[in-house]
C-alpha cells in the first residue's frame, strides 16, 4: 500500500507541473527563445517520462494486492500491432534502428483487455529499441496457429541478448541483471515485471529465447476472438 500510496501522492502535483511546462512549451504564457524552448522540451520529456513511472508503480502495486482488473473483450489485434509500430516509429528514427511489422493481411481479433494488452506490445517493442545497436532490427509479428485458436505475437531483436540461466531474473521488480551491459540503458526494472503479471491475468505467460550477443525473442499468446463461431 505505500507504493500505491505515494504515487497518488506524487501524481497531482506532478500533473500541474507538467501542464505549466506544456503552455510554456507552447508560447502560452509568452515567447521562448530557442534555448528556453530547448529547456521546456527537456523538461517536459523528463515529466513525461516520470509521469509513465508513476503509472507503472500505481499498476504493480494493484497486481500485487491482486487488484489487476481485466476489462476482456475482442479486439483487433492486427490494428492495435499496426498503431504500436506507428507510435515507435520516432523513437527506432532516432535510435537508428530498423522497425518493421509482420501482420496478417486479414484482420485477427483476439481476446483480452486492449488496453492492458497495447501496453505490455509496446513495453515490449520499446525495450526491443533501447538495447538493439544502431544499424540493427526490431520486429513486430501477429501469426494464428494452425488450428486458427490461438493468437502469437512476437518481438524480436537483434540486441545485446541474455545469458539463458538469468532469464527469469528479467521479470523480477526493479530488477536489472547486474554487472551486465544492461545497466548502460537506464530504466527501473518495472516493466518487464508489469509484463509478466498482465499476462499472468489473461491466463497466459510471456516466454523468452535469448542468447548474448545474439538478440532476443518475447513472444506470448492469446485466444483467437470468434463470433457466431466465425472470427
Amino acid at each position: 500500500n505505500f507504493v500505491a500510496n505515494v504515487s497518488h501522492e506524487l501524481r497531482t502535483p506532478l500533473s500541474q507541473i507538467k501542464g505549466y511546462v506544456s503552455l510554456l512549451a507552447d508560447n502560452m504564457l509568452g515567447t521562448l527563445n530557442a534555448d528556453q524552448m530547448d529547456a521546456m522540451q527537456s523538461t517536459l520529456q523528463a515529466t513525461n517520462r516520470l509521469e509513465r513511472l508513476i503509472e507503472d508503480l500505481i499498476r504493480l502495486a494493484s497486481a500485487a494486492r491482486g487488484e489487476l482488473v481485466l476489462d476482456v473483450s475482442s479486439f483487433c489485434i492486427t490494428d492495435l500491432a499496426a498503431s504500436v509500430i506507428t507510435r515507435a516509429l520516432p523513437k527506432a528514427h532516432r535510435a537508428s534502428v530498423n522497425l518493421t511489422s509482420r501482420l496478417p493481411p486479414q484482420p485477427i481479433f483476439a481476446e483480452g483487455d486492449i488496453e492492458k494488452i497495447n501496453w505490455v506490445i509496446s513495453q515490449l517493442v520499446d525495450n526491443a529499441i533501447k538495447f538493439t545497436p544502431s544499424g540493427k532490427n526490431v520486429t513486430l509479428t501477429i501469426e494464428v496457429d494452425q488450428s486458427g485458436s490461438r493468437v502469437f505475437t512476437n518481438v524480436s531483436d537483434a540486441g545485446i541478448g541474455i545469458p539463458f540461466g538469468r532469464l527469469p531474473e528479467l521479470f523480477h521488480t526493479f530488477h536489472q541483471l547486474a554487472g551486465s551491459a544492461t545497466r548502460r540503458y537506464g530504466g527501473t526494472g518495472l516493466g518487464l515485471a508489469l509484463v509478466y503479471r498482465i499476462l499472468e491475468a489473461h491466463h497466459t505467460q510471456i516466454k523468452v529465447e535469448s542468447a548474448p550477443g545474439q538478440g532476443s525473442v518475447f513472444s506470448f499468446e492469446l485466444p483467437v476472438a470468434y463470433t457466431g463461431g466465425r472470427q
